[in-house]
């Protein structure tokens, strides 16, 4: 536009006009060919000249309130659309599979690294439009989108990791009321219901038999303490009532002289006092260490197993050490799982290490005061 301005006025044969009506068509022209600079750029690169616009929009997809499955989903279109690519996809470290995908890969892809505090977690896969090649401005700025997919990732993976273990636990819970629905239907109700069919025939008898109706007594007496002895059994299975009784250390205490043996020695190791912990806290201790001790005296064939108790800022560490045979890791039952449950369900960690021939180790953190979750 300014070269044929130019070029039409030269030739009118004033050279000053020329040139003053030149620069004011080239001022005017600059704001017009500088949109439509943007809009070739955007329609060619998408926002990839704009690295700010890229990463808020990328931030923005990745704060609305979508569902967990749809997080990794939406991330990758955004990048693919926003940087004009023909493909993108997010994997996961382990998985040959991708779990969220835009477009499909024609020509060389871009593998980077998807890494969160310093741990892989996965790939960001990318690859240009046919005929295209990422620049090295480009290749900076999926570098600098890469540290949002890689934390969104592991905050898919942390919820899906949670919804399987609130399905888990909502299992547990169910089987736990089934099996006290079963106890108090095929125990305690029938035997309530014979405790009133002998009371019954006691009163008819008392005047009549007096002989027989003592022994009746003597029967429902019997009833009683059986009765007595399976509530007595379904509160153990709510809540131990040692740990009311005598505290959690002397409850552990009395859990290693019972699972102690003479092929095994069970020593508990822990500071001289405890600060008051929460109930639920209490319970999941005393249960994994029932659970882990049981498994020491069934299957670990172990010398000695040490359990530890220690105080960290963020709560109450446990640890249960033995030096028997070890298993794989396909060896980890419903016992173990279990474990690992009780310590989640808290807010809390398990860990179980194992390596066959050379004993297992496991560790486990809780709150002082870990509230079950609804």
């Amino acid at each position: 536009m300014v070269g044929l301005v130019g070029s039409y006025l030269s030739r009118r044969g004033d050279l000053v006009v020329s040139l003053i009506v030149t620069g004011v068509v080239a001022i005017a022209f600059q704001p017009l060919r500088e949109r439509v600079q943007r809009f070739v750029n955007r329609l060619m690169y998408g926002e990839r000249d704009d690295p700010y616009l890229a990463i808020s929009k990328l931030g923005r997809t990745l704060a609305s309130s979508l569902r967990a499955e749809a997080v990794l989903p939406a991330a990758v279109e955004t990048i693919g659309r926003t940087l004009t690519l023909q493909y993108a996809a997010v994997t996961e470290s382990g998985e040959a599979a991708q779990i969220a995908a835009y477009g499909t890969p024609k020509g060389d892809v871009l593998v980077l690294p998807l890494i969160h505090q310093g741990v892989p977690i996965g790939e960001l896969r990318l690859a240009p439009r046919p005929g295209e090649r990422l620049r090295p401005r480009d290749e900076r700025l999926i570098a600098d989108l890469a540290p949002q997919v890689a934390a969104a990732v592991h905050s898919v993976a942390i919820s899906r990791e949670l919804q399987s273990a609130r399905r888990r636990m909502a299992h547990l819970r169910a089987e736990e009321r089934r099996r006290i629905r079963r106890d108090l239907h095929d125990g305690l109700g029938p035997s309530l219901a014979g405790l009133t069919f002998t009371l019954d025939a006691v009163r008819n008898l008392a005047e009549s038999d007096l002989e027989r109706a003592d022994e009746l007594l003597a029967s429902a007496t019997g009833q009683v303490q059986t009765m007595i002895g399976d509530v007595r059994r379904l509160i153990y299975g709510l809540r131990p009532p040692a740990l009311d009784e005598l505290g959690l250390m002397a409850s552990l205490q009395g859990l290693a002289s019972r699972e102690a043996s003479r092929e095994t020695r069970v020593q508990i190791e822990s500071p001289d006092t405890l600060p008051p912990l929460g109930a639920a806290v209490e319970v999941a201790t005393y249960r994994i260490v029932q659970e882990a001790l049981t498994n020491v005296a069934r299957h670990a064939r172990a010398r000695t197993c040490t359990v530890r108790l220690s105080l960290e800022p963020a709560g109450l560490a446990l640890e249960i050490r033995d030096d028997g045979r070890g298993f794989s890791e396909r060896g980890i039952g419903v016992g173990l799982q279990a474990m690992r449950e009780r310590a989640v369900e808290l807010g809390g960690s398990c860990e179980i290490t194992s390596i066959p021939g050379s004993g297992t180790t496991v560790s486990v953190s809780l709150p002082r005061d870990g509230e079950i979750e609804a």
